[in-house]
């Protein structure tokens, strides 16, 4: 028989062991959202450390070729005009420090002054309740944003080589001449059951030196590859593409005329097979240099029209150039400090160094704090399950891995070109072949001409592409967002502002204007 104290004494027992489960459980609740904020800050300096990492890694190359320069130069000025030369870039230096921590400290705030609102009443919550988990899901969720950034988006990246470029193994292209410096490649369609047509216009495009061909063809497969716009339209399409810098020492030491030369050589080689006249399209500074082929008259009779997309035709109109030339000592001022020696005895310019004079120039946007947050915002604003966005770690493939030297000649001339104005009588400030390169040409041989820019571009001010429009009659485009706009998003032939539609009443695409080109020569 059971006594009545003992079912009271047990009936005590279980109501001080849910007292002490209820208890465990508010302490679980409080010290998970606890550790989970103590795994945060751990992984949000890891990845800020990470970020000024790989910022700073061009520091040592950018070091080396200033000391080799200085070593030199050094023996020519004075002490006193040394120390000034010195003290001006200590300066600089310290300004740009500035800029960096102000664009760090906005990043900061507007992340974290956005969050308030969200966080602040979870707070208070969890200390009227210690029992709520609002705060600790809130944190949760932060964590799974910066786990995704810091650890999983660094392999994303690195995976996110084999969706751009020129892969003949996927016969996403064909070799169909080459030179010393360059191969040619005619671009198949993404679609296999798309044609070409034999008989149609040709378009050869030009990529820039610094950003390398690959970001034109970019992310083939999801219809954003700038040169498939075209292919896939059933253009015949070609792609120039430089050789490696390192191993060819005819791309070392290549001039702007072998550049025309060699341009001129596979212009007719296209024209040849399809019997009609090139349109030359050029992307950023392919941009450019195709003009300059152009005007040099050594492509006379194989080009009708020109296409060029936000490309730096002057860039003394370079806003972001302009501020940061007015920080930089004279002394400075030459592509010698971006040199460097290869084991071949030819002088390049670095490309690590190049692509780290862009980011400098551009230093509240693009220094790590604000680049860590820019990115750490693309997933944590996510709100169901967080997926890695494949542009954008392709993207970042061609930003880390894509940074490729340059000869020294092209970039001499492409230098001069944001030293100099272009003259009032429509002269550019370099030649080719020792002729003068004017505008004028162009209307001589009536060549169409169709102009590129983004709205946002902060790598060319529209002011810098728009430049012959002074000068000479020409088609305008303006398409939103920034510098690779046109070469990823816009190439999708779905997009609002697709390369081969007409928009906002008065645009067409480079893509339309070419087939408008090519249907106006059949009638």
């Amino acid at each position: 028989m059971i006594e009545p104290e003992s079912i009271f004494k047990h009936s005590q027992e279980m109501e001080h062991t849910a007292f002490l489960g209820k208890i465990m459980d508010q302490n679980y609740s409080s010290g998970m959202t606890m550790l989970e904020g103590l795994k945060n800050i751990q992984t949000l300096w890891t990845g800020l450390f990470k970020y000024a990492g790989v910022f700073m890694e061009p520091v040592w190359p950018a070091s080396q070729c200033l000391f080799n320069v200085e070593a030199k130069k050094i023996w020519t000025k004075s002490p006193l005009q040394t120390l000034l030369d010195y003290t001006l870039l200590n300066q600089m230096n310290f300004f740009l420090l500035s800029e960096g921590g102000r664009g760090a400290v906005r990043s900061v705030s507007d992340f974290y002054f956005s969050e308030i609102p969200k966080v602040l009443p979870a707070f208070i919550k969890l200390m009227a309740n210690p029992d709520d988990k609002e705060l600790l899901d809130i944190l949760k969720h932060n964590n799974q944003a910066l786990n995704i950034l810091v650890h999983e988006y660094p392999k994303a990246v690195k995976a996110a080589k084999n969706d751009f470029g020129v892969h003949l193994d996927r016969k996403d292209a064909t070799l169909v001449a080459e030179t010393d410096r360059f191969y040619l490649y005619q671009i198949n369609p993404s679609d296999k059951n798309m044609g070409i047509q034999e008989d149609g216009k040709p378009v050869l495009v030009i990529p820039p030196y610094v950003l390398g061909s690959n970001i034109l063809m970019f992310l083939r497969g999801q219809k954003k590859s700038y040169v498939n716009a075209f292919a896939d339209q059933g253009i015949p399409t070609y792609l120039r593409v430089l050789k490696e810098v390192a191993a060819t020492p005819a791309v070392q030491t290549m001039s702007p005329e072998d550049d025309c030369t060699d341009m001129a050589c596979f212009l007719k080689k296209i024209k040849d097979i399809h019997k009609n006249k090139v349109t030359l399209n050029g992307y950023c500074q392919g941009g450019f240099v195709a003009l300059t082929n152009l005007l040099s008259g050594e492509l006379d009779t194989l080009v009708d029209a020109l296409i060029t997309c936000v490309s730096p035709i002057d860039g003394t109109k370079s806003n972001s150039l302009k501020k940061y030339y007015s920080l930089l000592p004279p002394r400075y001022r030459d592509m010698e400090h971006s040199v460097k020696i290869l084991p071949s005895g030819n002088k390049v310019v670095d490309g690590r160094v190049m692509s780290w004079v862009y980011k400098i120039m551009s230093m509240e946007k693009e220094s790590p704090v604000a680049s860590f947050y820019r990115d750490f915002a693309m997933f944590y604003l996510q709100k169901d399950q967080i997926k890695i966005n494949p542009t954008a770690a392709a993207l970042n493939y061609w930003l880390f891995y894509e940074r490729t030297d340059i000869p020294k000649k092209i970039c001499d001339c492409t230098f001069a070109t944001y030293n100099n104005p272009i003259g009032n009588d429509g002269t550019l400030p370099v030649t080719l072949f020792d002729r003068k390169l004017n505008f004028n040409y162009l209307k001589e041989k009536n060549i169409s001409y169709h102009i590129s820019i983004a709205q946002k571009d902060d790598l060319v001010d529209g002011d810098c592409a728009r430049a012959p429009l002074k000068f000479i009659d020409a088609e305008l485009c303006v398409f939103p967002k920034g510098h690779l706009g046109i070469a990823t998003s816009w190439s999708h032939p779905d997009s609002e502002y697709a390369l081969q539609k007409r928009f906002k009443g008065k645009y067409r695409g480079p893509v339309r204007f070419h087939m408008d080109l090519a249907a106006q020569a059949n009638k």
